[in-house]
């Protein structure tokens, strides 16, 4: 990680993500609990709000003692542009 740059960490200690290691959970309509209502946008939305809104990154990890963890790394300064054009 770089100087100017805020790192990001968040744990659980759940089940972990039970997808498919050739999925890429970050598509659009991945999940593992569509017959519990969900659709598989949050990790999709999630990781183009880091990569594109604040130009950072993200990557999902699996700790040893189980769970699931994302670390987020985004610059300390970002200018966030918006679908209209605007920027702030």
């Amino acid at each position: 990680m770089e100087r100017n740059q805020v790192e990001i960490t968040v744990t659980d200690n759940g089940n972990g993500i039970a997808i498919s290691p050739a999925l890429d959970i970050y598509e659009p309509f991945v999940t593992s609990a569509r017959n519990s209502g969900h659709i598989g946008l949050g990790m999709y939305l999630v990781h183009k709000w880091v990569t594109i809104a604040l130009r950072g990154t993200i990557k999902q990890e699996t700790p040893a003692d189980g769970g699931c963890r994302f670390v987020i790394v985004i610059p300390m300064r970002a200018e966030v542009t918006f679908g209209d054009g605007r920027s702030m």
